[in-house]
Protein backbone atom coordinates (compact mmCIF):
# COMPACT_ATOMS: atom_id res chain seq x y z
CA UNK A 1 0.00 0.00 0.00
CA UNK A 2 2.80 2.53 1.45
CA UNK A 3 4.56 1.54 -2.49
CA UNK A 4 1.38 2.54 -3.99
CA UNK A 5 0.99 5.85 -2.83
CA UNK A 6 4.34 6.80 -3.08
CA UNK A 7 3.78 5.83 -6.51
CA UNK A 8 1.14 8.11 -6.87
CA UNK A 9 2.24 10.88 -5.37
CA UNK A 10 5.93 11.05 -7.67
CA UNK A 11 3.14 10.77 -10.56
CA UNK A 12 1.76 14.03 -8.85
CA UNK A 13 4.43 15.89 -8.33
CA UNK A 14 5.89 14.64 -11.91
CA UNK A 15 2.73 16.29 -13.81
CA UNK A 16 3.69 19.45 -12.71
CA UNK A 17 6.87 19.54 -14.83
CA UNK A 18 7.85 19.69 -18.39
CA UNK A 19 10.55 19.55 -20.65
CA UNK A 20 11.98 21.28 -23.34
CA UNK A 21 15.48 19.65 -24.81
CA UNK A 22 17.50 19.79 -21.57
CA UNK A 23 15.22 22.52 -19.79
CA UNK A 24 13.17 21.21 -17.21
CA UNK A 25 10.01 23.76 -16.26
CA UNK A 26 7.08 24.07 -14.01
CA UNK A 27 3.57 23.81 -15.76
CA UNK A 28 1.73 24.21 -12.85
CA UNK A 29 -0.88 27.78 -12.62
CA UNK A 30 0.54 28.37 -8.57
CA UNK A 31 3.22 28.99 -6.83
CA UNK A 32 6.53 26.97 -6.21
CA UNK A 33 7.15 26.29 -2.34
CA UNK A 34 10.70 24.74 -0.96
CA UNK A 35 10.31 24.03 2.57
CA UNK A 36 6.90 25.46 2.30
CA UNK A 37 3.94 23.91 1.60
CA UNK A 38 2.08 27.39 1.27
CA UNK A 39 3.95 29.39 -1.16
CA UNK A 40 3.15 32.99 -1.75
CA UNK A 41 5.07 33.96 -4.42
CA UNK A 42 6.35 32.36 -7.64
CA UNK A 43 9.38 30.67 -5.56
CA UNK A 44 9.13 30.58 -1.63
CA UNK A 45 12.12 28.95 0.30
CA UNK A 46 12.12 28.84 4.01
CA UNK A 47 14.18 26.82 6.42
CA UNK A 48 14.77 26.71 10.26
CA UNK A 49 18.74 26.79 10.09
CA UNK A 50 21.38 29.46 10.19
CA UNK A 51 21.41 32.14 7.60
CA UNK A 52 18.92 30.18 4.70
CA UNK A 53 20.51 31.16 1.70
CA UNK A 54 19.90 30.36 -2.46
CA UNK A 55 23.07 30.34 -4.04
CA UNK A 56 24.13 31.16 -7.74
CA UNK A 57 27.68 29.89 -7.59
CA UNK A 58 29.86 30.58 -10.57
CA UNK A 59 32.12 27.59 -11.05
CA UNK A 60 34.80 29.73 -13.22
CA UNK A 61 32.86 31.26 -16.19
CA UNK A 62 33.35 35.07 -17.05
CA UNK A 63 31.28 37.50 -16.17
CA UNK A 64 30.58 36.91 -12.23
CA UNK A 65 27.64 35.69 -10.65
CA UNK A 66 24.45 37.26 -11.75
CA UNK A 67 20.79 37.29 -10.63
CA UNK A 68 19.00 38.85 -12.97
CA UNK A 69 15.58 40.99 -13.15
CA UNK A 70 13.67 41.77 -16.32
CA UNK A 71 10.32 43.79 -16.91
CA UNK A 72 9.01 43.44 -20.85
CA UNK A 73 6.15 46.26 -19.42
CA UNK A 74 8.35 49.12 -18.62
CA UNK A 75 11.76 47.99 -20.28
CA UNK A 76 13.93 47.41 -17.31
CA UNK A 77 16.50 44.60 -17.28
CA UNK A 78 19.03 44.71 -14.19
CA UNK A 79 21.53 42.52 -12.94
CA UNK A 80 22.77 42.13 -9.68
CA UNK A 81 26.28 40.49 -10.06
CA UNK A 82 29.42 40.02 -8.48
CA UNK A 83 32.69 41.85 -10.50
CA UNK A 84 35.50 40.48 -11.93
CA UNK A 85 37.80 41.15 -9.14
CA UNK A 86 34.89 39.99 -6.50
CA UNK A 87 33.25 43.06 -5.67
CA UNK A 88 29.59 43.54 -6.44
CA UNK A 89 27.58 45.78 -8.62
CA UNK A 90 24.12 46.46 -9.68
CA UNK A 91 23.65 46.95 -13.31
CA UNK A 92 21.44 48.39 -15.61
CA UNK A 93 21.33 45.79 -18.23
CA UNK A 94 19.00 47.83 -20.61
CA UNK A 95 21.38 50.77 -20.50
CA UNK A 96 24.43 49.32 -19.98
CA UNK A 97 25.35 51.30 -16.95
CA UNK A 98 27.15 50.02 -13.83
CA UNK A 99 24.24 52.21 -11.23
CA UNK A 100 26.39 50.83 -8.15
CA UNK A 101 29.32 49.24 -7.15
CA UNK A 102 31.21 47.84 -3.91
CA UNK A 103 34.59 46.90 -4.58
CA UNK A 104 35.81 44.01 -2.49
CA UNK A 105 37.60 44.86 1.40
CA UNK A 106 35.62 48.03 1.19
CA UNK A 107 35.41 48.58 4.79
CA UNK A 108 32.98 47.38 7.44
CA UNK A 109 29.95 49.43 7.56
CA UNK A 110 31.11 51.34 4.37
CA UNK A 111 27.40 52.40 4.20
CA UNK A 112 25.39 52.34 7.25
CA UNK A 113 21.46 53.19 7.97
CA UNK A 114 20.54 53.88 10.79
CA UNK A 115 16.59 52.87 12.40
CA UNK A 116 15.07 56.72 12.00
CA UNK A 117 16.90 57.01 8.41
CA UNK A 118 20.16 58.33 9.20
CA UNK A 119 23.02 57.06 6.70
CA UNK A 120 26.91 56.86 7.32
CA UNK A 121 29.57 56.18 4.56
CA UNK A 122 32.78 54.99 5.92
CA UNK A 123 31.07 54.84 9.32
CA UNK A 124 33.10 51.71 10.92
CA UNK A 125 31.38 51.11 14.22
CA UNK A 126 30.17 54.65 14.49
CA UNK A 127 26.66 55.06 14.10
CA UNK A 128 25.71 57.98 11.88
CA UNK A 129 24.66 60.44 14.07
CA UNK A 130 23.05 62.92 11.21
CA UNK A 131 20.81 62.63 8.13
CA UNK A 132 24.38 61.95 6.01
CA UNK A 133 27.64 61.08 8.17
CA UNK A 134 31.08 60.65 5.92
CA UNK A 135 33.62 59.44 8.48
CA UNK A 136 37.23 59.61 7.53
CA UNK A 137 40.31 59.52 9.46
CA UNK A 138 43.21 58.94 6.90
CA UNK A 139 44.39 59.94 3.82
CA UNK A 140 45.14 63.86 2.33
CA UNK A 141 41.43 63.45 -0.02
CA UNK A 142 37.79 64.42 0.59
CA UNK A 143 35.23 63.17 2.92
CA UNK A 144 32.95 64.70 0.02
CA UNK A 145 33.88 65.39 -3.18
CA UNK A 146 31.14 67.25 -5.73
CA UNK A 147 32.10 67.90 -9.35
CA UNK A 148 29.67 70.04 -11.45
CA UNK A 149 31.17 70.46 -15.18
CA UNK A 150 28.22 72.21 -16.76
CA UNK A 151 28.21 76.48 -17.11
CA UNK A 152 25.31 76.66 -14.78
CA UNK A 153 24.55 74.69 -11.19
CA UNK A 154 27.08 74.29 -8.63
CA UNK A 155 28.83 70.97 -7.46
CA UNK A 156 26.33 71.12 -4.27
CA UNK A 157 23.25 72.81 -2.97
CA UNK A 158 22.42 72.56 0.79
CA UNK A 159 19.47 74.64 1.35
CA UNK A 160 18.30 75.90 5.04
CA UNK A 161 14.66 76.29 5.05
CA UNK A 162 14.18 78.62 7.95
CA UNK A 163 13.02 81.91 7.69
CA UNK A 164 12.88 82.68 11.59
CA UNK A 165 15.68 81.11 13.16
CA UNK A 166 19.60 80.59 12.82
CA UNK A 167 19.84 77.40 10.50
CA UNK A 168 22.68 77.34 7.91
CA UNK A 169 22.88 75.55 4.53
CA UNK A 170 26.65 74.83 5.58
CA UNK A 171 28.72 74.75 8.93
CA UNK A 172 31.95 74.02 9.29
CA UNK A 173 34.35 73.37 12.33
CA UNK A 174 37.54 73.44 12.61
CA UNK A 175 39.22 72.27 15.55
CA UNK A 176 42.88 73.43 15.76
CA UNK A 177 45.38 76.38 14.64
CA UNK A 178 45.42 75.38 10.59
CA UNK A 179 42.61 73.94 9.80
CA UNK A 180 39.32 75.88 8.43
CA UNK A 181 35.99 75.71 9.25
CA UNK A 182 34.97 76.52 5.13
CA UNK A 183 37.84 77.20 3.03
CA UNK A 184 36.96 78.39 -1.13
CA UNK A 185 39.60 77.61 -3.46
CA UNK A 186 39.46 79.27 -6.74
CA UNK A 187 42.38 76.83 -8.82
CA UNK A 188 42.87 78.35 -12.15
CA UNK A 189 40.06 81.46 -12.02
CA UNK A 190 37.42 82.50 -10.91
CA UNK A 191 36.44 83.38 -6.70
CA UNK A 192 37.27 81.59 -4.10
CA UNK A 193 33.98 82.51 -1.73
CA UNK A 194 31.15 84.23 -3.19
CA UNK A 195 28.22 85.90 -1.20
CA UNK A 196 24.79 87.01 -2.63
CA UNK A 197 21.48 87.83 -1.14
CA UNK A 198 18.34 89.11 -2.38
CA UNK A 199 17.69 91.69 0.42
CA UNK A 200 20.02 90.34 3.24
CA UNK A 201 23.61 90.87 4.26
CA UNK A 202 25.57 89.39 2.54
CA UNK A 203 28.13 88.21 4.85
CA UNK A 204 28.38 88.03 8.72
CA UNK A 205 30.59 87.38 11.07
CA UNK A 206 30.28 86.60 14.59
CA UNK A 207 32.90 86.13 17.97
CA UNK A 208 31.75 83.00 19.99
CA UNK A 209 30.47 79.43 19.17
CA UNK A 210 27.40 79.00 16.44
CA UNK A 211 24.44 79.93 16.24
CA UNK A 212 25.78 82.71 19.26
CA UNK A 213 28.33 84.79 19.89
CA UNK A 214 28.57 88.57 19.09
CA UNK A 215 28.39 90.31 15.45
CA UNK A 216 31.50 91.56 14.60
CA UNK A 217 31.62 92.10 11.34
CA UNK A 218 28.66 92.46 8.23
CA UNK A 219 28.32 93.82 4.75
CA UNK A 220 24.91 94.72 3.49
CA UNK A 221 23.55 93.66 0.19
CA UNK A 222 24.14 97.25 -0.54
CA UNK A 223 27.81 96.76 -0.25
CA UNK A 224 28.33 98.96 2.90
CA UNK A 225 30.85 97.28 5.08
CA UNK A 226 30.81 97.86 9.16
CA UNK A 227 32.78 96.54 11.74
CA UNK A 228 33.63 96.20 15.45
CA UNK A 229 36.90 97.58 15.30
CA UNK A 230 39.49 99.22 13.66
CA UNK A 231 40.57 98.76 9.93
CA UNK A 232 44.08 97.94 9.52
CA UNK A 233 46.21 96.71 6.27
CA UNK A 234 49.54 94.53 6.94
CA UNK A 235 52.64 95.00 5.08
CA UNK A 236 55.48 92.70 4.56
CA UNK A 237 58.88 94.43 5.66
CA UNK A 238 62.87 93.24 5.97
CA UNK A 239 64.75 95.06 8.59
CA UNK A 240 68.84 95.25 8.61
CA UNK A 241 69.71 92.28 9.55
CA UNK A 242 66.45 90.70 10.37
CA UNK A 243 64.42 88.33 8.55
CA UNK A 244 60.64 89.50 6.98
CA UNK A 245 58.60 90.95 9.40
CA UNK A 246 55.07 91.93 9.18
CA UNK A 247 54.21 95.34 10.15
CA UNK A 248 50.38 96.58 10.94
CA UNK A 249 48.83 99.86 9.38
CA UNK A 250 45.91 101.75 11.10
CA UNK A 251 42.97 103.42 9.14
CA UNK A 252 41.82 107.06 9.56
CA UNK A 253 38.17 106.98 10.79
CA UNK A 254 35.94 109.80 9.91
CA UNK A 255 32.64 110.48 11.06
CA UNK A 256 31.22 110.90 7.57
CA UNK A 257 31.57 109.28 4.65
CA UNK A 258 34.13 110.76 2.58
CA UNK A 259 36.60 110.19 -0.47
CA UNK A 260 39.74 111.57 -1.47
CA UNK A 261 42.38 112.08 -4.70
CA UNK A 262 45.67 113.26 -3.65
CA UNK A 263 48.11 114.58 -6.38
CA UNK A 264 50.88 118.03 -6.95
CA UNK A 265 50.96 120.70 -8.85
CA UNK A 266 53.32 123.89 -9.44
CA UNK A 267 52.88 127.98 -9.19
CA UNK A 268 54.03 130.02 -12.11
CA UNK A 269 54.22 133.68 -11.18
CA UNK A 270 52.05 132.80 -8.19
CA UNK A 271 48.58 130.75 -9.71
CA UNK A 272 47.62 127.54 -10.90
CA UNK A 273 44.77 125.47 -12.28
CA UNK A 274 44.54 122.28 -11.74
CA UNK A 275 42.83 119.93 -13.49
CA UNK A 276 40.90 117.08 -11.69
CA UNK A 277 41.55 113.58 -12.62
CA UNK A 278 37.62 112.77 -14.59
CA UNK A 279 37.24 109.08 -13.03
CA UNK A 280 37.68 110.25 -10.26
CA UNK A 281 35.07 113.15 -10.59
CA UNK A 282 32.80 111.10 -12.63
CA UNK A 283 32.46 108.68 -9.77
CA UNK A 284 32.29 110.77 -6.48
CA UNK A 285 29.94 112.89 -8.57
CA UNK A 286 32.22 115.88 -7.77
CA UNK A 287 30.27 118.93 -6.69
CA UNK A 288 32.11 122.15 -5.57
CA UNK A 289 31.11 121.84 -1.86
CA UNK A 290 34.17 119.33 -2.01
CA UNK A 291 37.48 120.38 0.01
CA UNK A 292 40.82 121.18 -0.94
CA UNK A 293 43.74 121.46 1.33
CA UNK A 294 47.21 122.61 -0.09
CA UNK A 295 51.00 122.47 1.10
CA UNK A 296 53.47 124.06 -0.40
CA UNK A 297 56.52 122.59 -1.28
CA UNK A 298 59.43 125.47 -0.74
CA UNK A 299 62.66 126.94 0.45
CA UNK A 300 60.85 130.23 1.76
CA UNK A 301 57.72 131.26 2.76
CA UNK A 302 54.58 130.68 1.14
CA UNK A 303 50.80 131.53 1.37
CA UNK A 304 48.20 129.68 -0.70
CA UNK A 305 45.00 130.02 -1.13
CA UNK A 306 42.10 128.34 -3.16
CA UNK A 307 40.58 131.13 -5.20
CA UNK A 308 37.74 128.84 -7.28
CA UNK A 309 36.20 125.41 -7.54
CA UNK A 310 34.41 123.58 -10.12
CA UNK A 311 33.56 119.79 -11.14
CA UNK A 312 36.84 119.43 -13.36
CA UNK A 313 39.24 122.36 -12.05
CA UNK A 314 40.51 124.37 -9.33
CA UNK A 315 42.19 126.94 -8.78
CA UNK A 316 45.21 128.22 -6.37
CA UNK A 317 47.40 131.90 -5.88
CA UNK A 318 50.07 131.98 -3.77
CA UNK A 319 52.39 134.55 -2.08
CA UNK A 320 55.33 135.21 -0.49
CA UNK A 321 55.23 137.39 3.11
CA UNK A 322 56.45 140.09 0.93
CA UNK A 323 53.57 139.89 -1.56
CA UNK A 324 55.62 138.70 -4.42
CA UNK A 325 53.63 136.18 -6.40
CA UNK A 326 55.18 132.58 -5.39
CA UNK A 327 56.57 130.26 -7.73
CA UNK A 328 56.92 126.71 -6.45
CA UNK A 329 55.30 123.13 -5.84
CA UNK A 330 52.70 122.12 -3.40
CA UNK A 331 51.05 119.21 -2.65
CA UNK A 332 47.39 118.77 -2.43
CA UNK A 333 44.43 116.80 -1.07
CA UNK A 334 40.69 116.69 -2.79
CA UNK A 335 37.91 115.39 -0.18
CA UNK A 336 34.30 114.55 -1.12
CA UNK A 337 31.17 112.84 -0.07
CA UNK A 338 30.49 109.43 -1.30
CA UNK A 339 27.58 110.35 -3.70
CA UNK A 340 25.58 107.44 -2.39
CA UNK A 341 26.46 108.19 0.91
CA UNK A 342 26.26 112.22 1.19
CA UNK A 343 23.82 112.78 4.36
CA UNK A 344 25.10 109.54 6.74
CA UNK A 345 27.33 111.00 9.62
CA UNK A 346 27.37 108.08 12.43
CA UNK A 347 24.31 106.45 11.56
CA UNK A 348 22.91 104.11 13.98
CA UNK A 349 24.00 100.42 13.95
CA UNK A 350 21.69 97.54 14.88
CA UNK A 351 23.52 94.98 16.69
CA UNK A 352 21.51 91.79 17.89
CA UNK A 353 22.10 91.05 21.41
CA UNK A 354 25.08 88.41 22.14
CA UNK A 355 23.33 84.80 22.59
CA UNK A 356 25.76 82.72 24.61
CA UNK A 357 25.47 78.96 23.53
CA UNK A 358 27.60 76.12 25.98
CA UNK A 359 30.61 74.78 24.07
CA UNK A 360 30.08 71.36 22.75
CA UNK A 361 33.45 69.85 22.93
Amino acid sequence: MSVLVAALCTKEARAQWSYNGVNIYNTNSGYVGIGNSTPGSLLYVAKNMGEPAITIHNLGGGGGATYSMTDDLSGADWKFKATTYGGFKIRDHASSLDVITIEKNSAANCIYIKAGGNVGIGTTGLNPPAKLTVYQTTGTNYSIYGLHESTEGAAGYFHADDNDGTAAGVLGRADSDDSYGLAGHAFYAGTGVGAWSYSGRLIEAYAGDYPGGTLKFYITGVGNVYADGGYNTFKKSRMPGEENVYRAFNSLQATESWIEDIGSSELRNGEATVAIDPVFAHTVDLQDDYKVFLTPVSEEMVFLVVTHKSPDHFRVKGTTPDGRPASCSFDYRIVTKDHENRTARMEIVHIPDPVEVPRDE
